[in-house]
Formats: C-alpha cells, sequence, structure tokens
C-alpha cells in the first residue's frame, strides 16, 4: 500500500515558506499565546495563533461558495502541487492524467453558520447556504475548481482526520483507481468548537501560559486549540517514474499504516485499538523492510486521559519503548481536524534535514510509564519515522513513512 510522497503545501503558525518552518521548529519555538478575546461562555485561556485567511482568497473562488476551509484548502492543495512539479492549472485538467487524480479531504466545523441560517425561521436563507452546510461543502468545489476528474472523498475522522486522508491516498492508489492523490485537511477555528471543547472540560483554563500545552507533563489540564492546514501530493511509482525530471524530488514513502479502533467508549480510550495499529505498523516496517523507525511523533494532546493512555501504549508495544517520542502539539498547539497531516509535514522536514526537536524542559508526569522523550534535540541522518493520530471514539491510525524510495 506504498505511496511516494512527491509535494507538500502546509499552513501553521509556523508559516508557509519551507526555510521559516524548518528554522523554526529547529529553535524549538513555542507558538502558544493567551486566548485575549473570551466568549463570554468560554473559560479556556490560550489559543495558538489564527491564520489569516483572506489573503488566501482565490479570485475564483466564487464568494457565494466560499468559506474558510474551502481558501486554505485551495491555497495549500496548489502550493504542494507546484512543489510536487505539477502546473495547478493543467494537471486535473490534462487529457492523460486528469482522470487518474483524485483528491481525499477533510475539514473541521465549517459550514455552521449556515447550517444555523437554514434553522432560523425568522432569517431568509441563501440557496447557498445548504450547499455550504453539507459535509461536502469543500471536496465538491475543490474538485470544481480545480477539474478533477477522478474519485473524490470526505474523511470525517475526528482528530485523526489529517492523518486518515493520507492513508485513504494510499488505498486509492495501491487499488489503482489513481496515479496522483491530493490528500488535504484543514481546521479553521470557530466560537462554536472552542465552546464545545470548552464545555467538555478539554481545554486548558488555567493561569499559567508555561502549562498550557505540557504533553506528558503532570502539569497538563487540557489542549489548547490551534488552526492549520496541510496538503501532501501522494504518487503511485508508474506516475513518479514517468517524470524523470522530477525522479530525485521526494520526501520519501508512506509505506504501511493501521487503523484500529477501540469500539469502547467516545471520550475515554482503552488504547486497546492505538495498541493495535501501533504494533502493526512497527512490526511491518520490521520484518517486511528492516526499518527501525528514527523517532515517533505521538498524538500527546495534553489532556489527562489521552495522554496516559498513549504513554501506555508506547511503553507496552515492544518495538517502540526505545524509540524517542517527538510531541509536537507543545509548539503549535491542537488544530484538531489539520493536526495530523500538518505534524506529518513537520515530521517529513525533520526526516529530510535530519534532527530531532526535544521535549524541552517539560517535567514528565511519573505516575505514567516511562517512554523515550529526548531532553535535548537529536541530530543525526534519518531513515524512517511513525506518526500517530488518534480521536474521539478511539479512532486511532499509525503511519510509517520512509526517506528512501
Amino acid at each position: 500500500m506504498s505511496a511516494i510522497i512527491t509535494g507538500i503545501g502546509s499552513l501553521s503558525p509556523y508559516g508557509t515558506d519551507h526555510s521559516e518552518i524548518v528554522s523554526a521548529l529547529k529553535m524549538e519555538r513555542v507558538t502558544i499565546q493567551p486566548l485575549i478575546e473570551l466568549w463570554p461562555h468560554v473559560k479556556a485561556t490560550s489559543v495558538a495563533p489564527c491564520i489569516e485567511n483572506t489573503q488566501f482568497l482565490a479570485p475564483d473562488i466564487p464568494r457565494s461558495i466560499a468559506n474558510d476551509a474551502l481558501n486554505l484548502s485551495y491555497y495549500v492543495i496548489r502550493k504542494a502541487l507546484k512543489d510536487a512539479g505539477y502546473d495547478p492549472e493543467a494537471v486535473c485538467r490534462d487529457s492523460e492524467t486528469g482522470p487518474r487524480v483524485a483528491l481525499v479531504s477533510a475539514f473541521g466545523a465549517t459550514g455552521m453558520d449556515a447550517h444555523a441560517s437554514l434553522m432560523n425561521p425568522d432569517k431568509r436563507s441563501s440557496p447557498f447556504d445548504l450547499l455550504k452546510s453539507l459535509p461536502t461543502a469543500v471536496t465538491g468545489p475543490l474538485a470544481t475548481l480545480l477539474g478533477i476528474k477522478g474519485p473524490i472523498h470526505t474523511v470525517q475522522h475526528a482528530c485523526a482526520s489529517g492523518l486518515r486522508v493520507v492513508t485513504q491516498g494510499m488505498d486509492l492508489i495501491e487499488l489503482g483507481r489513481a496515479d496522483v492523490v491530493i490528500c488535504v485537511s484543514v481546521e479553521k477555528v470557530l466560537q462554536e468548537i472552542v465552546g464545545g471543547f470548552d464545555a467538555m472540560r478539554a481545554l486548558y483554563r488555567g493561569p499559567n501560559l508555561e502549562h498550557a500545552s505540557v504533553p506528558f507533563s503532570p502539569h497538563r489540564a487540557g489542549f489548547t486549540v490551534g488552526e492549520g492546514a496541510g496538503c501532501v501530493i501522494l504518487e503511485s511509482r508508474a506516475a513518479y517514474f514517468k517524470r524523470p525530471e522530477t525522479q530525485q524530488r521526494n520526501y520519501g514513502i508512506a509505506l504501511e499504516y493501521a487503523d484500529y479502533s477501540d469500539g469502547h467508549d467516545l471520550t475515554n480510550p482503552t488504547g486497546e485499538g492505538g495498541l493495535a495499529s501501533l504494533s502493526s505498523v512497527l512490526d511491518t516496517l520490521w520484518h517486511r523492510y528492516g526499518i527501525c523507525p528514527d523517532f515517533i511523533s505521538a498524538h500527546a494532546t495534553s489532556t489527562l486521559k489521552g495522554d496516559a493512555i498513549e504513554a501506555k501504549v508506547l511503553a507496552e508495544c515492544e518495538r517502540s519503548k526505545d524509540v524517542p517520542v517527538v510531541a509536537l502539539k507543545r509548539l503549535l498547539g491542537h488544530s484538531v481536524t489539520a493536526s495530523g497531516i500538518v505534524e506529518l509535514i513537520l515530521c517529513l522536514y525533520m526526516m529530510q534535514e535530519g534532527f530531532i526537536v526535544s521535549h524541552g524542559n517539560l517535567e514528565y508526569d511519573p505516575d505514567l510509564p516511562p517512554i523515550n522523550l529526548p531532553k535535548a534535540p537529536i541530530r543525526k541522518p534519518m531513515t524512517a519515522f511513525v506518526k500517530n493520530a488518534f480521536g474521539f471514539g478511539g479512532l486511532n491510525c499509525v503511519l510509517g513513512v520512509s526517506r528512501y524510495v
């Protein structure tokens, strides 16, 4: 089920430029800041910087269907296609490649405003409100804007959605249904999202900003919500090797994934599905490819139960016990639907540049089973990594990536 990663585009508190992102990562710049404009009913006190998306509104997106997720998706997709060596205006419309290009997208709660308008008997509904409130509010318009002729899929996999769009793209290539897959996921923070997570007491509410996003720490008390957008271009080997001018340009190969569910509870995971997913990927990497990953990028949201279960999974999985663990949400917060793909892109940069960020000076909760959290940055050539993404309802997804095609 492998697929070559030929292009990436991202938008996060670290910006969009490759060199700027790598520089910020190497500096381990923490972007968490106070949540100044609190809504009256919200008690959360911290946030990752919001993305101003107005500058990314494409002139060819009609305002009648435009929304934050569509704008941001379109921006990072075009950036990723250019990075892969494709012309965004032509690749999906070309008579040869067009029908073989697929799209898999995921997004947060975009469309809530339109849905509220439809439900308000005192407000006249726009004919576009229904279109903007549907689960296809991003995927359909994107296919139209880009001229995609192949399969188009929408993923709703909670906080594992960002990684799940990539694994679903791998499936499309493995099944021979596409040669090129555009995998995109975005999250634009809305009042309803913040309010909902806050009502669940999932967000950090304390006064100390240094304790706002602290994975695996005894001070963790909820995650810090953030925004992000990411796109990864996947290609089959046949499509990749047909383009000799780009054969030296790739970020690695997505080799194996697993996505087992807990089947237990909406917000109280057992870790059974996470352990099965991680063990399956690590065992396959070793037995089939002889690969032991250089690091594991944890989901690590800074919640009491979530981090405890993930630490248990990492400690119990035989092949992960000594592998360094990276917790990127301490730097960028939790971009929810987009977190899996944004963090995957950061991991691709780290593998390409040959470094692993540290866990900083954060304390480790002594009540958790021990895992390998580096106290200092690691600099060495990297060959592979594993990315975890776990969502509400025990929706677990784990992906293994190698540097060499």
